[in-house]
C-alpha cells in the first residue's frame, strides 16, 4: 500500500504532457486534466525560448518555470516535439528525501 501511496504521491507532483497526433506539445502543466505523458525533464531550449522568457519575467517576476514559457510559446504557434523514454527508469527528484528514495 505504500508504494501504492507513492506512487500516486508521484504522479499527482509530475509535470504532465499533451501531446498531439504527431508527438507535439498541446499542452503543459501539473494540473492538466486530460495528458498522454509525464515531464521527464529534458529540454533542448533554443534562441526563441529565452526570447520568451525575458518577455514574460517583467510580468509574473523570476518564479518563472520551463512549463510557462513553453505554454507561452505553444500558445503562439511554436512547436514543440517529444521523443519517448518508455522501459527507462525516471524519477522527480526535488527533495533529499526524493534522492534518498530512487538510490534506495
Amino acid at each position: 500500500m505504500a508504494n501504492l501511496r507513492t506512487a500516486e504521491h508521484r504522479l499527482a507532483e509530475a509535470t504532465k504532457v499533451a501531446v498531439d497526433r504527431a508527438g507535439y506539445i498541446t499542452g503543459i502543466g501539473k494540473g492538466l486534466v486530460h495528458w498522454d505523458a509525464l515531464d521527464t525533464g529534458g529540454f533542448l531550449l533554443i534562441k526563441s525560448f529565452f526570447q520568451a522568457l525575458d518577455a514574460l519575467v517583467p510580468k509574473p517576476g523570476i518564479g518563472i518555470e520551463i512549463s510557462d514559457v513553453i505554454r507561452f510559446l505553444v500558445s503562439r504557434g511554436h512547436r514543440f516535439a517529444t521523443c519517448s523514454v518508455s522501459g527507462h527508469y525516471w524519477a522527480d527528484v526535488d527533495t533529499p528525501e526524493d534522492l534518498n528514495m530512487v538510490r534506495a
